[in-house]
């Protein structure tokens, strides 16, 4: 089991709770599936699985700063 612990300032954690969260969805089931397929050497459907990643837009600037270049 893993987890991401993420900081907020308390002036931030109102908006993030009432306005930045859209939904939250319980996504066990699919994990367990994804690890079954890994664990039985079918990696092309597991991957299949997986959410599809798109770019993440940032201004050129912030984009160097974070590596994203």
């Amino acid at each position: 089991m893993r987890s991401i612990q993420i900081g907020l300032s308390r002036h931030i954690i109102d908006r993030y709770v009432d306005d930045w969260i859209l939904d939250i969805e319980d996504r066990t089931s699919l994990a367990r599936r994804i690890h079954d397929l890994l664990k039985s050497g079918r990696a092309s459907q597991a991957k299949a699985l997986l959410p599809k990643e798109r770019p993440y837009p940032a201004p050129p600037a912030l984009a160097a700063r974070l590596g994203m270049l």
